[in-house]
């Protein structure tokens, strides 16, 4: 319907264009307000009394003003961008009404574009007529910025149509009961200062010409010092207003987005593009216009489809399955496309806003065909304008028969492929493949089955898993035998040649019971003195080849940190971070580490010392503290924000940072934990909060574990 709409308009402007060939520019001398008139595109423009050209919405607005195109001059398109945009012409009052889609309310149109519920049927028809339903116009929302709202309509006392009409007689009296601002919405405050808005539009990835199938994306970019209420995007061929972002918050930049298609156009129509934003006195700025032409040529003969088969285009052999995919061309935009097997449509495929390329996939299983049998398989495409092209055909045998004893399965040991000590793991991995598909797999030790392996898909023809084999779960001196086994679809049963592991669990020759592994301590930084404000992390790294149960780290002779092991494990590291905040100034830290192994010997580290420096260098505080401001550093906007940012430094450690508005503590100061050499609070300041033209002093403060205060330089803020 939309597509044959806007045949229809266009149409009707082509044959104003027809009946203007040879006269259009030189009518350009005979322009005075209250001309119609319009370029190469097919959109109409009313010549108002303020110099710029206001457009035509659709053809019911237009025709609510004009019986026929009788009056429409032709002129060129650089005369037409000579006058600026100014907005839409709303329609004539008494003629029509009018409802907008997301409200059920019906309204008549008054002078000055003045929108006035009808509040009961029994007006309308005392008004209108029995037939009143009949001239309701549906208009979209977007449009509702172009009218403000008035007073309802209760009886037939209340409104009359034809003094309306005849009383508003030309479209630049009925704009100029709304001051010349077509695009202001209802209740907009009245302006204090002078709009300073900006708006721009960009198109991408297509800029200037747009093929059947493609899209591009408008975007509108605003800024305005006063705040954006709304964008309007304006992108059809006759000028209607498309898409509109209303913007919360009144920011000072905003972004509205339009995707167009250009299977929504004409072929050969001028796609007339730019944006208009509304600042929140109601100001508006508008972009210059960019031109998009549409192509969708419709073509006699459909694009191409082709297909394509992995990993296997020929034979697909019981347990293994292909991947059929279609690609897909066609200039004048894809419709749908499907996948056929054995000439039944198999896959259809998801196709949506007519694109130039797509493709499609479906997955074929040699189980789900007769051995022997031969699979055909082709895709067809269907364009836009129901032309269909359809791929050559391709052919896969399939071979199902059931070869007994053709798989074969292999095991592998790694790292440790003969003895296996305490506290070591190795890995078994077993590798199957049967050509008939593999039904099952698993891993047996001393002939139990310990390991099932999982099978990802129906009936592959490869597949592998593995098992981890502990040393510590054996007896010291016992042999581990390990195979696999893989079964068919058939059943056929292939067995791996058998493995062993010799089990190795003393603690060693001439170990008497005393730990056989080491274990060793460093401090990061490996400094001997610990200052306030400074910590060191303890890292105990250990090996046993019994296998070690635990480790801990103690300080002072206490335990500060445990490890466990949930395994036996010949190598790990355990870790604690000691803070100088944490003991007295002036004390030692004695720090060790011990290790368990799995037979309950221990060994013990080195000792490590550290001394603890906790008294302040200056007993008038060594700290300082400096402020930064940004993005606004000497004024700040009524509805802006900027960031107060305090950096502060003190070897005795911090304790807390406050940043002070005006003398007074801005919410709560920034505690800093374990009395840090250095640290960081900022806060936000918004410009509303404080009085236009007032100055704002701004300051930081530093106390340290001593309680020591330093204080920034002091900063000024105009509001």
């Amino acid at each position: 319907m939309k597509h044959a709409e806007k045949f229809l308009f266009s149409l009707m402007i082509a044959a104003v264009l027809a009946a203007t060939v040879g006269v259009g520019v030189s009518w350009a001398a005979s322009i005075t307000a209250g001309s119609v008139i319009k370029g190469s595109g097919s959109a109409l423009y009313y010549l108002s009394s303020d110099g710029k050209r206001y457009v035509f919405p659709n053809d019911k607005a237009y025709f609510s003003w004009y019986p026929d195109f009788s009056e429409v001059q032709t002129v060129s398109d650089s005369v037409l961008s000579s006058y600026s945009l100014g907005g839409n012409v709303t329609y004539r009052p008494g003629t029509e009404l009018v409802k907008i889609q997301s409200d059920p309310k019906v309204y008549a149109v008054d002078k000055g574009g003045v929108l006035r519920w009808v509040n009961s049927e029994s007006a309308a028809t005392a008004i209108f007529g029995s037939n009143w339903s009949k001239h309701v116009d549906d208009i979209a929302d977007a449009f509702f910025i172009n009218y403000t709202v008035g007073s309802p309509i209760y009886s037939a006392g209340d409104f009359n149509p034809a003094t309306e009409a005849s009383a508003d007689g030309s479209i630049s009296t009925d704009m100029s009961l709304k001051g010349g601002r077509t695009n202001a919405p209802a209740n907009t405050p009245a302006a204090t200062t002078g709009g300073a808005g900006s708006v721009s539009v960009s198109l991408s990835p297509y800029s200037s010409t747009l093929s059947s199938g493609q899209s591009t994306t408008v975007t509108a970019n605003a800024s305005d010092t006063n705040g954006i209420s709304s964008i309007v995007i304006y992108a059809n061929a006759n000028g209607s207003l498309v898409k509109t972002c209303t913007i919360s918050g009144y920011p000072a930049n905003g972004t509205c987005l339009l995707t167009l298609y250009s299977n929504d156009y004409t072929n050969g129509s001028n796609i007339s593009i730019y944006a208009q934003m509304t600042d929140r006195s109601g100001y508006t700025a508008t972009s210059t216009s960019t031109t998009l032409t549409a192509q969708n040529n419709v073509t006699t003969a459909a694009g191409s489809v082709s297909l394509a088969l992995s990993p296997y285009a020929t034979t697909l052999v019981s347990g293994q399955s292909t991947t059929v995919t279609a690609s897909a061309y066609d200039a004048s935009g894809i419709a749908s496309m499907g996948i056929y097997v054995n000439g039944s449509l198999s896959q259809t495929c998801s196709v949506s806003n007519y694109p130039a390329s797509n493709t499609c996939t479906t997955t074929l299983y040699g189980g789900n065909y007769t051995n022997g049998s031969t699979v055909s398989v082709y895709a067809q495409m269907t364009d836009e304008y129901g032309n269909s092209a359809t791929s050559t055909t391709s052919t896969l045998s399939i071979v199902n028969t059931a070869a007994t004893g053709t798989g074969s399965v292999s095991l592998s040991l790694s790292p440790y492929a003969t003895t296996l000590a305490n506290g070591q793991t190795t890995t078994l991995t077993a590798n199957g493949y049967d050509s008939s598909g593999i039904a099952s797999m698993g891993i047996y030790i001393n002939n139990t089955l310990v390991q099932t392996c999982p099978i990802p898909t129906i009936y592959p023809i490869n597949n592998a898993c593995s098992l981890n084999l502990y040393g510590g779960n054996y007896t010291n001196g016992q042999t581990v035998s390990m195979y696999a086994q893989l079964t068919d679809r058939y059943g056929s049963v292939s067995n791996s040649t058998t493995s062993t592991l010799s089990i190795q669990n003393s603690t060693g020759s001439g170990n008497t019971g005393a730990n056989s592994g080491t274990i060793s301590l460093s401090l990061t930084p490996s400094n001997t003195t610990l200052t306030n404000g400074q910590s060191t992390t303890v890292n105990a790294s250990g090996y046993n080849g019994s296998g070690m149960a635990s480790m801990g780290i103690y300080v002072n002779g206490a335990l500060s940190q445990s490890c466990p092991f949930s395994t036996f494990t010949a190598s790990a590291n355990c870790s604690t971070t000691i803070s100088a905040g944490s003991y007295g100034n002036g004390s030692t830290i004695s720090v060790y580490a011990q290790m368990t192994d799995s037979y309950g010997n221990v060994a013990t580290s080195a000792t490590s010392t550290l001394t603890v420096q906790n008294t302040s260098t200056n007993g008038s505080g060594s700290g300082s503290v400096s402020l930064s401001l940004a993005p606004y550093t000497t004024t700040l906007p009524n509805n802006q924000y900027t960031t107060v940012t305090a950096n502060a430094s003190d070897s005795d450690g911090i304790s807390s940072i406050g940043i002070y508005v005006n003398g007074a503590l801005v919410g709560s100061p920034c505690s800093l934990s374990n009395y840090p050499a250095s640290g960081v609070c900022a806060v936000s300041l918004y410009g509303g909060n404080y009085a236009n033209g007032s100055t704002i002093s701004i300051y930081a403060q530093e106390t340290d574990r001593n309680g020591n205060v330093s204080t920034s330089a002091t900063s000024y803020l105009v509001i």
